[in-house]
């Protein structure tokens, strides 16, 4: 079936991912996209961990998220363990690890030391070394201008920050389970 063509330019404000681009691919070229990958997918020929966005493109003005957050990762590296920088340059790097989440209403980063010896699911169990957390709805007519202000430290938003720990740790598998 052919979708409903919009106007040039149409913006949505949906939550989406890169990983969203591979399904979409398929799914506007066969008409279905991918299954999402189970949490073992070393079995399976073709599955996905994204989610098509045929539907967004269809109706880009829905308020419908397809996610409730969507998920991101940052390496970056540590020398003297004084300096972050993105120039890693030895098999011990990365160091520092930047886990984040982006809701309709805030951004929320957790920056862990990092070890490639040590499995996904523990990397939690490492050190945290700062975290970020921004309030979207704050944002005036300049770009990313709720992204000044660090609301990670401000007790009138530790329950806040706390719940966005929650799902932040959770992942995004367990987000979908909420949408």
């Amino acid at each position: 079936p052919m979708m409903k063509a919009n106007a040039a330019g149409t913006r949505s404000n949906a939550l989406v991912e890169f990983v969203d681009i591979m399904p979409t691919l398929i799914d506007l070229a066969l008409g279905a996209p991918p299954p999402l990958c189970p949490a073992d997918s070393s079995a399976v020929a073709l599955c996905t961990e994204g989610r098509s966005l045929k539907k967004v493109m269809a109706s880009p003005t829905t308020t419908a998220d397809l996610y409730p957050a969507a998920f991101m990762q940052y390496a970056t590296c540590m020398h003297d363990d004084r300096l972050w920088h993105d120039g890693c340059n030895n098999s011990t790097e990365p160091r520092v690890m930047g886990y984040a989440m982006r809701t309709r209403q805030y951004r929320y980063i957790e920056w862990i030391h990092f070890d490639k010896t040590v499995s996904p699911s523990a990397q939690w169990q490492l050190p945290v070394l700062g975290t970020e957390m921004y309030d979207h709805t704050t944002a005036d007519s300049v770009e990313n201008a709720a992204e000044a202000v660090n609301l990670a430290g401000d007790p009138a938003h530790e329950a806040t920050r706390m719940e966005l720990s929650k799902q932040l740790r959770a992942g995004w598998r367990a987000g979908l389970a909420l949408n």
